[in-house]
C-alpha cells in the first residue's frame, strides 16, 4: 500500500518516515522485521517511537531494520535538572550512536533543554520549542513562512 501511494503521489520516499511504537515492535517480531525490511526496500525510514517506556527489548536494535529512536518525553520533561533524566538521555543518544542510528528528543519545550541535548549529541527535536500543534490545513503555511 505504501508502495502505490509513493507511485500515486510521485512523492520521494525520503522523505516519510514510518514511526512504530516499541511495543508494537516486540509482539511480532517476525513480521516487524520483513515489513521494515520491505518499507526499506522502498526507501522509507523507520522510528522506534517513545523508546524506553516500552519493553526495552534491547535485542531488536541489532535484529531490526531501523533508523532512528525517538526518545520519549518522560526522560526529557525534567532535563537537564534531573540527574536519573539525564544519564538515560546520555546513553539513549550513546547507544544510538555506537548503532548508527539518529536519535529524535520529543517534548522538548525550551532552550535550556534544547541546549543539553545538543550536548549530548541529539539529532533531532519534537516540542514546543519548535511549534505548537498545527492543524493540517496549516501545515503548508507553516512551513512556507519559516523557509523564506
Amino acid at each position: 500500500m505504501v508502495s502505490e501511494i509513493i507511485n500515486e503521489t510521485a512523492i520521494s520516499p525520503r522523505w516519510i518516515n514510518i514511526e512504530i511504537t516499541e511495543s508494537i515492535v516486540v509482539k511480532n517480531a517476525e513480521e516487524a522485521i520483513a515489513k521494515f525490511n520491505e518499507l526499506h526496500f522502498v526507501g522509507l525510514t523507520v522510528a522506534v517511537d517513545d523508546f524506553g517506556i516500552g519493553y526495552s527489548s534491547l535485542s531488536y536494535l541489532k535484529d531490526f531494520p531501523i533508523d532512528q529512536l525517538k526518545m520519549d518525553r518522560a526522560f526529557v520533561r525534567n532535563l537537564p535538572h534531573e540527574t536519573d533524566d539525564a544519564n538515560i538521555a546520555l546513553h539513549i543518544i550513546k547507544m544510538a550512536q555506537d548503532l548508527k542510528l539518529s536519535v529524535i528528543a520529543e517534548g522538548v519545550e525550551n532552550e535550556e533543554q534544547l541546549d543539553f541535548l545538543r550536548s549530548l549529541g541529539c539529532n533531532e527535536v519534537q516540542g514546543f520549542i519548535v511549534s505548537k500543534p498545527v492543524p493540517p490545513e496549516e501545515v503548508v503555511l507553516f512551513f512556507n513562512e519559516r523557509l523564506m
